[in-house]
């Protein structure tokens, strides 16, 4: 039998993904929206510098949002539950992901992390955080993370 809980890497993220949209439904999974299509519904709520920068790192973002006055990019993180949970741990993130939502974050977007937590139940919640670089941990970079410029 498989246990997506305790599988590693991409799939698990592509859920927790999934999960995140299914509990915040105004939001979309930029991976599965290619920005060809989707970008012209978002620009219109941007500065000029903020649509070159999502133009430019749309697949680096997990997931954006678009308010009235507000457009929010998520960072989404996917872990298991644990009823007492290491108060040192954080999730990994890699230095150019941190530096895309840093700078999106000096250019008036608002960012948050969001972290969709699996429960043994099929249960799942959704902790969302405005993203700061102390709630996650440095990680190696990605095989494409040199391709890409914030």
């Amino acid at each position: 039998m498989y246990n997506v809980k305790s599988s590693q890497g991409t799939y698990k993220g592509n859920i927790g993904e999934f999960m995140f949209a299914l509990a915040k439904k105004s939001v979309f999974i930029t991976k599965f929206h290619g920005k060809e299509k989707y970008f012209f519904v978002v620009k219109k709520h941007l500065t000029k510098e903020q649509q070159e920068f999502l133009f430019r790192n749309w697949y680096s973002i997990d997931a954006i949002e678009v308010g009235f006055n507000q457009c929010t990019i998520y960072e989404i993180k996917t872990q298991s539950h644990l009823e007492f949970r290491p108060t040192q741990w954080k999730p990994k993130s890699t230095e150019r992901s941190l530096a895309v939502y840093e700078k999106a974050k000096s250019i008036g977007f608002c960012v948050k992390l969001a972290i969709v937590e699996f429960h043994e139940n099929w249960s799942y919640d959704v902790l969302i955080k405005d993203f700061s670089e102390e709630l996650v941990c440095v990680d190696k970079p990605k095989k494409y993370d040199s391709i890409f410029h914030v």
